[in-house]
């Protein structure tokens, strides 16, 4: 008795599974089993033929808006963009966007130079130099930087190479004389900022540039700021210009850090003086001394 029991049970069992199987395929449709797809392949999806923006997606404006170097710094402190022989920082000093350039050349000479507070600079030997615009100098400078980011992709038709988890791989590629360049960015897939950039040229010369957000500024850039914070001269300049028949007059005065000398530029060549009656030819006074310069370009 025990064992018909055993039997009949076995026998209820496999037809209600039967049921159950038959409810969940539905009326005569096949079963198909499909192993899922593993994490690792939802992370990566490469286009053997790349897609346009909009395909993927994206817009050109989205990605020139958020690598913009106003929108970045309301974001970030410092933005650092580092290649193999220079490094970039761009950072907000007294409200304004700021730039320091460290250029490492082939010959081992180097180059320090940028923006910070309305003056172009450049340090060259151990000695510094502010640069002003002598036609410009009745208007505010403004930053000079503020595309430095987008163009590295400025211009370019770009495709969609690659979607990973967390990026966006967009290249362009040139047919140059001899053979193809190509052009590749990494986007962040949240934000849309350009993290890494890498190019390989027609005679295989290539080269990558990676981005960092919030990075600790360099003792450069350090140097900087404390050099700026620090003691102030005031240079006004007087410039009287002749463009053809028209005379442009400005004047300004220029507050920059006191052991930095004044570089004016006009894209002409130009003469200093430092009286008003243009008869003593300026000489720097030294560091610390506030001072007045005239500035002609007349041949008279």
């Amino acid at each position: 008795m025990k064992k018909t029991k055993i039997i009949l049970s076995v026998i209820i069992f496999n037809v209600l599974l039967l049921t159950l199987c038959g409810c969940t395929r539905g009326s005569g449709d096949d079963i198909t089993t499909t192993v899922p797809p593993t994490s690792a392949e939802y992370k990566t999806e490469i286009f053997e033929e790349p897609k346009d923006l909009e395909e993927a997606g994206l817009a050109y404006n989205d990605l020139v808006s958020a690598n913009s170097v106003e929108a970045l710094l309301q974001k970030y402190e410092t933005i650092t963009i580092e290649s193999d022989r220079d490094k970039a920082e761009l950072f907000t000093y007294n409200g304004k966007p700021a730039f320091l350039n460290h250029v490492v050349y082939n010959d081992n000479e180097e180059y320090l130079g940028g923006w910070i507070d309305s003056l172009g600079y450049e340090i060259n030997g151990g000695v510094a130099f502010a640069t002003a615009n002598a036609f410009n100098l009745s208007e505010e400078e403004t930053f000079p930087y503020e595309s430095y980011i987008v163009d590295y992709f400025g211009g370019q038709e770009l495709f969609v190479k690659e979607i990973g988890e967390d990026y966006y791989k967009i290249i362009h590629t040139y047919e140059g004389m001899l053979e193809n360049e190509k052009f590749e960015y990494i986007f962040d897939k949240e934000t849309l900022e350009l993290r890494e950039y890498n190019y390989t040229l027609f005679d295989d010369t290539s080269g990558s540039t990676v981005f960092h957000f919030d990075k600790p500024l360099s003792e450069n850039s350090s140097e900087l700021i404390e050099i700026m914070n620090g003691e102030r001269k005031n240079i006004t300049v007087k410039s009287e210009l002749y463009d053809f028949d028209e005379i442009i007059r400005n004047e300004a005065t220029l507050s920059i850090p006191s052991v930095w000398k004044l570089e004016l530029l006009a894209g002409v060549e130009i003469a200093l003086y430092s009286n008003e009656e243009q008869t003593e030819i300026y000489e720097y006074p030294g560091h610390g001394i506030d001072h007045t310069i005239y500035v002609t370009n007349s041949l008279g």
